[in-house]
């Protein structure tokens, strides 16, 4: 109280420190509470964006693996050629060549014994125990990453960092009568999942502290990347689950984005997922560093001031009362304060001038501020239009500049939501390139990238402008036609099908296309029913010939009509 009412020395110097206390404050307290939880939550945004990139591949990934075994599977060899065929082996190995991320391909009998192999790796070896052999000869299974004791012995790894682990992709062969005669198995290294997302995720320079683990089922690590990552023990296994504590401190927590694998498209779930995590003291680095500034300036200003209105108090005794107005006007926040005081005193002027500084410097202080809050506030945008671009270029294919399986899933159930409402079906469209295996088998990859954008641009140029068009995986392209019948739908088919038939390339010469038919309907209960249909009758186009177009209603070169691909096997 004594200093209160004290001496016009200790008021002086009171009403100093109070309005560096009035700018000071408010501004601290909006970068502790609102600055920091805006950069809480982009940094948040952020991490489920690039986890949602990094499951997206992902899962492309794993269905294009899984589709090529079963693929193989169902080649004519496969079916029919006795188990100690040379043709076998070779055809393994030479898969092996074009795939070098799978560490052994083998075929299985139904006895569970392998029957060959590439390199003839563990021929005459019984897996019949083996969890991937018994999931392989009841449907196309992926499986993984487990242990591979056998296979790091044969394969001549080192058995002092504990036995390989492999992702297992198998899928059953069955003969022409449809019985299973064995299994065919695809195993892949894990460092395949680093390969696959590696692009995706920013260097340690563009975001420090950032951790991306891919983990399995019961959280087996898969991939790791970042200076933090807690190690795998030998299990693969991160220790203690959950990985991040839930800590409310937004100083010493964990920003984490968990997203799910999706197995949508998978004959059976993988249970994989994609843990996206930055330590919370590196997104609020800066804002610390400002906070700190602050205070410090507010210390040492208010202790400047007060000591110069102390020295200057001490000086001024005549135009006290003057002074004292001006510097009720200041405290209640009038910035056009007049300090014009009549005094003779040298003094006295000078602490007037003093005072008239001292206003100006707040204010271009808080000017600052704001001058800075306004830039922070445009890198925020910024950061969102990059975030905006991040997510564009997730749903677009990078080969042939068509929209993604992403973009496309997303599309299909916009349409059968829209259906749902209005009852208004639509056709969907999905196309095969006939024969573009032995394009990439025989003329090599580069050949088939460039197969793939010389249908994407004649695709491009025949469908209509109210369709959406995708490159929907590997060689297969999905149109989605709004608002179309299946007879305007045929011909806007038979169009596509025909001009790219009399537009040959000429390191490949013509190109065909296979393509199967669709209609919704309005009591189908997910947007994937169409797209399943379609797929049948892609593959009754197939077995028609190829180079057709087959659907509901619509007759193929052999015949087939509506009702009949499903059993045409």
């Amino acid at each position: 109280m004594r200093l209160l009412s004290g001496t016009f020395r200790q008021r002086i110097a009171l009403l100093f420190v109070t309005l560096m206390l009035a700018v000071g404050l408010p501004t601290y307290w909006y970068i502790e509470r609102v600055y920091e939880r805006n950069l809480l939550e982009h940094e948040r945004q952020d991490l489920r964006a690039l986890g949602h990139s990094i499951a997206t591949v992902l899962a492309q990934n794993i269905h294009e693996r899984q589709r090529e075994v079963i693929l193989l599977s169902q080649m004519p060899l496969f079916r029919r050629a006795p188990f100690d065929s040379a043709d076998l082996t070779a055809t393994l190995e030479r898969v092996q060549n074009s795939y070098p991320d799978y560490s052994w391909i083998g075929l299985v009998d139904r006895q569970g014994i392998v029957r060959a192999a590439t390199l003839n790796q563990l021929v005459g070896t019984s897996v019949k125990d083996r969890p991937w052999f018994s999931d392989g000869i009841l449907r196309p299974s992926v499986l993984g990453p487990a242990p591979a004791p056998m296979l790091t012995r044969v394969l001549g790894a080192d058995s002092r960092d504990g036995p390989l682990w492999l992702i297992n992709f198998s899928a059953p062969v069955l003969d022409d009568n449809g019985t299973v005669r064995g299994v065919l198995e695809f195993r892949a290294r894990k460092d395949w999942v680093g390969r696959v997302v590696a692009p995706l995720i920013p260097g340690e320079d563009a975001v420090p502290g950032l951790e991306v683990f891919v983990l399995g089922e019961h959280d087996a690590v898969i991939h790791r990347v970042g200076v933090n990552a807690v190690p795998a023990d030998s299990t693969g296994r991160r220790p203690d689950p959950p990985f991040f504590p839930d800590d409310p401190d937004p100083q010493t927590s964990t920003l984490t984005a968990v997203i799910p694998v999706s197995d949508a498209s998978l004959a059976t779930p993988v249970g994989w997922s994609v843990v996206v995590a930055r330590p919370a003291e590196l997104t609020l680095a800066d804002a610390n560093t400002l906070k700190r500034a602050l205070i410090t300036f507010q210390i040492l200003a208010a202790l400047a001031f007060a000591a110069l209105a102390w020295w200057l108090a001490g000086l001024l005794s005549r135009p006290m009362e003057q002074l004292s107005t001006v510097a009720r006007q200041i405290e209640a926040g009038d910035e056009n304060a007049d300090f014009a005081v009549k005094t003779s005193s040298f003094e006295a002027r000078e602490l007037v001038d003093a005072l008239r500084g001292m206003a100006d410097t707040l204010l271009n202080r808080q000017q600052a501020l704001v001058e800075s809050n306004r830039q922070v506030m445009q890198h925020a945008v910024e950061l969102e239009d990059g975030n905006k671009q991040l997510r564009r270029l997730s749903r677009r294919d990078p080969l042939t500049g068509l929209a993604n399986r992403l973009a496309a899933d997303e599309r299909l159930n916009d349409e059968f939501v829209r259906m749902k409402r209005t009852k208004t079906g639509y056709v969907v469209l999905l196309m095969d390139i006939d024969f573009f295996k032995r394009v990439n088998d025989t003329l090599g990859h580069a050949v088939g990238d460039e197969v793939l954008r010389h249908v994407g641009s004649i695709l491009k140029w025949r469908v209509r402008e109210s369709d959406f068009l995708a490159r929907y995986g590997g060689e297969e392209f999905l149109a989605i036609l709004p608002a179309t019948d299946v007879a305007a739908a045929r011909k806007v088919a038979e169009k596509i099908r025909s001009a790219l038939e009399t537009e040959p390339l000429p390191a490949v010469g013509t190109i065909t296309l296979s393509i199967g038919l669709a209609m919704s309907r309005p009591e189908q209960r997910t947007a994937d029913e169409v797209v399943i249909e379609a797929d049948r009758w892609l593959y009754a186009a197939k077995r028609a010939g190829r180079n057709q177009v087959a659907g509901s209603g619509i007759e193929t070169s052999h015949g087939l009509r509506q009702g009949q691909a499903a059993g045409s096997g």
